[in-house]
């Protein structure tokens, strides 16, 4: 077959693929096919030319093709459409095709790859998706600055409208807040670098100003000539107000919203510095809530935390604008008096501090009375280290809560040398608990009536191993103070349980023992445990146990007290109030506590028959013990006339070195054989 019958241009000089069909037998021969559209279906003239369609592209129905070659054989009518064409089963490109009819028995496709075209379209498309639906604002320049469009975020964050916008400068958004010197800065980098980042405040359309976080990129053509600035940018003021609150976590106490110890800290390291440049001086207070854990464990938490919050704004009325009031943690509190400042304006202020905190506090129908303690500390005359300064003023605020709650002291470098005389006691101690150097004096309590012994107080002692023996006078507050009075008390109870025990069983006799508990002994919720447990274990009479507990102990908690010594009582364990006298309980309190004795104080027996006023006393204490129903020990009995006295007044048992100084549990086997054969 000629060509020129059928067209008039040589189809090897197109840049198309091209085939010829011949329609016949329904179906369409090949009956010319270019040289690029065997390069690009990889075929060979020889072997295609007068194959059917169907025979060289067996899916040719399924792309389409077939059909429309039909439709074209019969209409006439050219028809373009595009097809997908395969490889290994994928999608692999995408054709466009034009079919036409030549003649009654002949129809010509002609078709080109244009997958690159789609692509690029797919992609422009998928770009322009992005940007409409990006969270991000985007804004699209020309060179001069002239908004050529925005998308939908640019006007959710901004406020104005796609229409307003285009044509105007990014300029209408500014904040006010920058300098001329920034925006130049920031052209100098597009300009120089081709790209801008930062963080910049602008003005949203309700006139708001918001902070953005801002990129700036220059488009370029295929020259690498500056087409286009394209800017991206997010707002920012979650991300700003985020970073704010955890500005304010990091260096301010929820509660109080005060400066917390990071606050404090970095506060006080820069007054020390200020403070030597300046050759000034400033004052660190430290304030410490006497007893707000009974409070805390008493009244409950949210009481507690709303006193620490009145507490807070208490000290904030007393400070001067130029100092810092912070909150430490639990119920310490930290002052920096600012330089300049003399001793005599900072004694005020403590005094301001002890008063302010004295007054009632009116907390959710709770009337609450606190102390508290200060120590005081100079600086940089004290220390001009920021640790040692803190160490000092804990110092100074530990020796006055020591001396009187409710009081301040001044650090003194003499403190120091207790405070490494306290650590040097309580490392020996812990080694004293491990190498049973811990033991115990017992001391007799006598019948006034019968003259016999009835019980023991059980004393503790230490036998150093350098030092020898040391009065708990020298070691039992440092004891407490740092939780050894737990072990020390284990073994105080245990082994005064278990020699009593072997003692009574010895003699044959039935003798008590009066155990003394501190303040943590006391609050410790694992003692009852400890204690009946030590009971089973000795096997010891429980009636012939005692425990004795002191007023200030008591009235620290009184309803938890209450409680624990009610439990102690129904369990056939005695109670003895020691030292009466010194403390500060009432009457009415006094009726409400199980105790089977009051045990007067040895600084009101040891003047008894000389000193009028100590008379009055133990005469009334006895009177009112005995109206009451409560038994009344004295102690400190040293002479007959102290003896002689108290038996007058009808006092119960007594006990002092008139009988026995403390003694050993020989020596005590020793006396009580003494005693009873007397």
């Amino acid at each position: 077959m000629k060509s020129s019958k059928l067209y008039d241009f040589d189809i090897n000089c197109v840049p198309l693929n091209i085939v010829v069909y011949k329609y016949e037998k329904s179906n369409f021969k090949i009956v010319d096919i270019n040289e690029k559209a065997l390069f690009t279906e990889k075929l060979i003239k020889e072997e295609v030319i007068g194959e059917y369609i169907t025979d060289v592209f067996p899916r040719v129905k399924e792309f389409g093709l077939f059909e429309v070659l039909l439709r074209v054989h019969h209409t006439g009518n050219k028809e373009i459409f595009g097809t997908s064409f395969y490889n290994d089963e994928r999608i692999s490109g995408f054709r466009e095709n034009e079919v036409i009819k030549l003649n009654d028995e002949y129809v010509m496709a002609m078709y080109k790859n244009v997958s690159r075209r789609i692509e690029m379209e797919d992609n422009l498309n998928l770009s322009k998706e992005i940007i409409h639906n990006i969270a991000e604002a985007v804004v699209i320049t020309d060179l001069n600055a002239r908004i050529l469009d925005i998308n939908p975020s640019y006007t959710r964050i901004t406020g104005f409208s796609k229409e307003y916008m285009i044509g105007k400068n990014p300029s209408v958004l500014k904040s006010g807040r920058h300098t001329k010197i920034f925006y130049e800065s920031m052209w100098n980098d597009l300009l120089h670098k081709g790209y801008w980042s930062g963080e910049i405040w602008d003005r949203r359309k309700n006139g708001e100003i918001f902070p953005k976080l801002l990129n700036i990129s220059t488009i370029y053509d295929h020259l690498k000539t500056p087409k286009y600035y394209v800017g991206i940018f997010q707002d920012i003021t979650h991300i700003k107000k985020n970073q704010e609150e955890l500005k304010k976590l990091a260096y301010f106490d929820p509660l109080t919203n005060l400066p917390n110890r990071t606050n404090f800290e970095m506060t006080l390291e820069s007054e020390i510095k200020i403070n030597i440049r300046n050759n000034t001086t400033s004052a660190l207070l430290l304030l410490d809530l006497d007893n707000f854990k009974v409070i805390n464990d008493s009244l409950g938490h949210t009481i507690g935390d709303e006193l620490l919050i009145e507490v807070a704004q208490r000290l904030q009325i007393i400070g001067r604008k130029s100092d810092t009031i912070c909150r430490l943690g639990g119920d310490e509190f930290a002052l920096i008096l600012r330089a300049p400042i003399q001793r005599e304006k900072i004694q005020l202020v403590a005094n301001r501090i002890l008063k302010a905190l004295s007054e009632p506090f009116y907390i959710l129908g709770n009337e609450i009375f606190i102390t508290t303690s200060i120590g005081i500390s100079l600086f940089p005359e004290d220390s001009s280290n920021k640790n040692e300064l803190i160490k000092n003023v804990d110092l100074a605020m530990y020796e006055a809560k020591k001396e009187k709650k409710g009081t301040y002291k001044f650090f003194k470098p003499q403190m120091n040398q207790e405070n490494m005389k306290f650590l040097t006691i309580q490392k020996d101690l812990r080694k004293a608990i491990l190498n049973h150097e811990i033991f115990l004096n017992y001391q007799p309590k006598i019948d006034l009536k019968t003259m016999k012994i009835v019980s023991v107080e059980a004393l503790v002692r230490w036998n150093h191993p350098l030092n020898g023996i040391i009065m708990p006078d020298n070691f039992l507050d440092i004891a407490e103070h740092s939780g050894l009075i737990h072990p020390i008390g284990e073994i105080v109870i245990r082994q005064a349980m278990k020699d009593i025990k072997a003692l009574n069983e010895e003699l044959n006799t039935n003798i008590g023992v009066a155990i003394n508990l501190s303040t943590r002994q006391f609050n410790d919720d694992n003692l009852t445990t400890f204690i009946f447990e030590c009971i089973d274990e000795v096997k010891f009479n429980v009636k012939k146990l005692e425990f004795e507990i002191t007023e200030s102990l008591i009235m620290e908690d009184i309803e938890k007290a209450i409680l624990i010594m009610n439990n102690f009582v129904k369990n056939g364990i005695s109670i003895s109030i020691d030292d009466f006298g010194t403390g500060y309980s009432s009457l009415n309190y006094l009726k409400k506590f199980p105790i089977k004795y009051l045990k007067i104080d040895r600084s009101f027996v040891k003047d008894i028959t000389t000193d009028d006023d100590d008379k009055a006393i133990v005469a009334a204490v006895i009177s009112m013990a005995k109206s009451l129903g409560i038994g009344v020990i004295a102690e400190g009995v040293e002479t007959q006339e102290h003896e002689d006295f108290l038996k007058a007044k009808g006092c119960h048992l007594s006990q002092g070195y008139l009988y026995s100084k403390p003694i050993g549990i020989e020596a005590l086997k020793a006396f009580i054989v003494k005693n009873l054969e007397e």
